[in-house]
C-alpha cells in the first residue's frame, strides 16, 4: 500500500474515514486538522503544553516554538482527550486504550491497521501527512 502519491482528500473522505477510527485516532485527526500540527506533534502533545487560551508547542522540524489558540472546537477535542478512559496516566493528550502514550510506532501501526480496512471498503490510501493537505482537486 503506497501512501505517498496521495496529494488530497476531500473533507467528505475524511469525514467518511473518521467515521471508522478509533477514538485515539479520531481525536488525532481532528486535532492535525484544527491545530495544523503533524502526526508526531500530535502524539507528544502533553496537558504541560495545553494552557487555558493556548496550547504552545515546539514545531518538530523547525524547532520553533508556536502557539495554538484554543478554539471553541479544540477544546472540544480535549475535553473528549481528557475524559477518555482509563483516566490515568494522563499525560499526554493522545492516550491508547490501556492508557499509556503512543509512540511513534504504535500510532503508525493502528494507522496502517486502519488504512487496510479503509481500503478494503475501495478507497485509496493517503497518509497522516495528507490530512493537512486537504484541498480541492484539479479538474
Amino acid at each position: 500500500m503506497n501512501t505517498t502519491e496521495r496529494k488530497y482528500i476531500s473533507d467528505q473522505e475524511l469525514a467518511a474515514f473518521w467515521s471508522i477510527a478509533s477514538p485515539a485516532i479520531q481525536m488525532a485527526i481532528d486535532l492535525s486538522v484544527l491545530t495544523g500540527l503533524g502526526e508526531s506533534e500530535v502524539i507528544e502533545l502533553a496537558w504541560i503544553d495545553v494552557y487555558e487560551t493556548t496550547i504552545d508547542i515546539r514545531r518538530t522540524k523547525t524547532c520553533r516554538q508556536i502557539n495554538v489558540p484554543i478554539s471553541d472546537d479544540i477544546e472540544t477535542v480535549l475535553l473528549r482527550a481528557f475524559r477518555r478512559k482509563p483516566s490515568l496516566p494522563r499525560w499526554f493528550v493522545l492516550r491508547q486504550s490501556n492508557g499509556e502514550p503512543f509512540t511513534s510506532e504504535h500510532f503508525r501501526a493502528q494507522w496502517k491497521k486502519l488504512m487496510i480496512i479503509w481500503c478494503a471498503l475501495g478507497h485509496r490510501a493517503f497518509s497522516f501527512r495528507d490530512i493537512k493537505r486537504r484541498i480541492t482537486p484539479p479538474p
